[in-house]
């Protein structure tokens, strides 16, 4: 998307908030961590947006209780703003492949994280990764 595009997006993703907290107050905390990394970002996004910055999210909203809350203070925060929620789709055998090849994440993760997903069902769009290149999925969205 961002080669797509004439304007800059910038990436936000909560991995990055994640990272820049350190290590032993993650681990001594994790969930409320990142609970405080996921309502910055959803902060940023609006002040990117109050900027004139254009905003590529990867955010994962799970349906658990540790992550109650988020997806109504994105929405809170952002309902003024030109936002579209994008579902993105793939089997779970290929996200297990991709899993492994990466090889920086917990095995498994990727079957968890797909069980307790896109509970709430609100997407402005869908794309599927496996049945679409990469180029693809960014043309459908921009």
């Amino acid at each position: 998307m961002q080669e797509l595009s004439d304007d800059p997006y910038f990436h936000l993703s909560l991995d990055v908030y994640e990272n820049m907290a350190p290590e032993k107050y993650v681990e001594n905390n994790y969930w409320d961590t990142l609970r405080k990394c996921a309502s910055a970002m959803h902060n940023s996004i609006k002040t990117f947006s109050n900027e004139g910055l254009n905003v590529i999210v990867d955010h994962v909203i799970l349906d658990i209780p540790e992550e109650d809350g988020w997806l109504e203070e994105c929405v809170a925060i952002l309902s003024d703003y030109p936002v579209v929620f994008v579902r993105v789709n793939c089997p779970v055998y290929e996200l297990e492949r991709r899993e492994r090849d990466r090889g920086d994440r917990d095995i498994g993760q990727a079957k968890w994280q797909l069980e307790r997903i896109h509970g709430h069902g609100i997407y402005d769009l869908e794309v599927n990764t496996f049945e679409n290149t990469i180029q693809e999925c960014a043309e459908q969205i921009m």
